[in-house]
């Protein structure tokens, strides 16, 4: 969702509950294998997916 810009779609996976800070768990090799990995607001940033930046916003700026 974060790197097509699809905003709705992320609401919809956050009201679901999914957790907006969660690391991506794929790599080069496939199979969710190895290290690293990036938040949703990473994603979004690369991608300049503008709208699912101000969706995701608040859960970077709040203190919780």
């Amino acid at each position: 969702m974060a790197s097509n810009n699809l905003a709705i779609g992320a609401a919809a996976l956050l009201k679901a509950g999914a957790d907006p800070k969660a690391l991506s768990g794929t790599d080069s090799e496939g199979g969710g294998r190895g290290g690293g990995g990036e938040t949703p607001m990473a994603v979004a940033r690369s991608a300049g997916a503008w709208d699912v930046m101000q969706l995701l916003l608040p859960y970077y700026t709040s203190s919780s």
